[in-house]
C-alpha cells in the first residue's frame, strides 16, 4: 500500500530518525497526500485564529456563543451593544444596540 511505501522510504532516514519521529514523517506525508492543498490552508487558519484568539476572548465576552460561531450575519443589535461595552465606550452601548447589526460592524469608520 502507499502507507507501507512511505514507511519504507523514510525507514531510509533511520539513520537521521528516530522510529517516533519516522512514524511522525509518515502519518504528515500521507495526510498530506489525502488533503493535498486543504491541509496547508487549515493549517495557515489555525495559526491566524491563534493569534487572533485573545480578541475573542476579551472582547466578545457575555455575547452569546451561537452568535459567535454563527458568525457577524447572526449578530442583533444588543449583541452589537454588548461589543461596545467590552471595547471600554459604555456610553454609546444604547446607540449601537438600537442602530446596528452584525453585518454592519465592519462598516464603521471613527470620525
Amino acid at each position: 500500500s502507499r502507507g507501507e511505501r512511505l514507511q519504507r522510504k523514510a525507514a531510509g532516514l533511520g539513520s537521521l530518525l528516530s522510529l517516533q519521529q519516522q512514524m511522525t514523517l509518515v502519518k504528515t506525508l500521507e495526510g498530506n497526500r489525502l488533503m493535498g492543498r486543504q491541509r496547508v490552508i487549515s493549517a495557515r487558519l489555525s495559526r491566524s485564529l491563534a493569534e487572533i484568539e485573545w480578541v475573542f476572548d476579551k472582547y466578545c465576552d457575555a455575547i452569546p456563543r451561537e452568535q459567535l460561531d454563527a458568525g457577524l450575519h447572526a449578530w442583533d443589535g444588543v449583541a452589537c451593544g454588548q461589543l461596545v461595552v467590552n471595547v471600554g465606550l459604555p456610553q454609546y452601548q444604547a446607540a449601537f444596540a438600537f442602530n446596528l447589526i452584525g453585518m454592519k460592524l465592519p462598516s464603521i469608520e471613527a470620525s
